[in-house]
């Protein structure tokens, strides 16, 4: 069995500074490299979900950003 969670957040590309066009983008990719207070390696969460049968995603749309991941749910703590 499988356990999933989501968060969305209220901005997306259309927020995007005119000077920094992205930004909102490159903020998702830069959310999965956790800093190493919480994991002792920049690829360690993504290596825990797919050790544990999961994984993970996100996307940007023009007014929202939404990160998601799964994993095994005897793993979901």
């Amino acid at each position: 069995m499988v356990a999933a969670a989501a968060v969305d957040v209220s901005v997306g590309s259309w927020f995007d500074p005119e000077d920094l066009p992205g930004l909102a983008h490159f903020n998702e990719h830069m959310m999965f490299f956790l800093p190493k207070s919480i994991f002792a390696r920049t690829d360690e969460f993504q290596a825990f979900l797919s050790e544990h049968g999961g994984g993970s995603n996100a996307f940007t749309a023009d007014t929202h950003t939404n990160y998601y991941f799964n994993v095994n749910k005897d793993f979901l703590n």
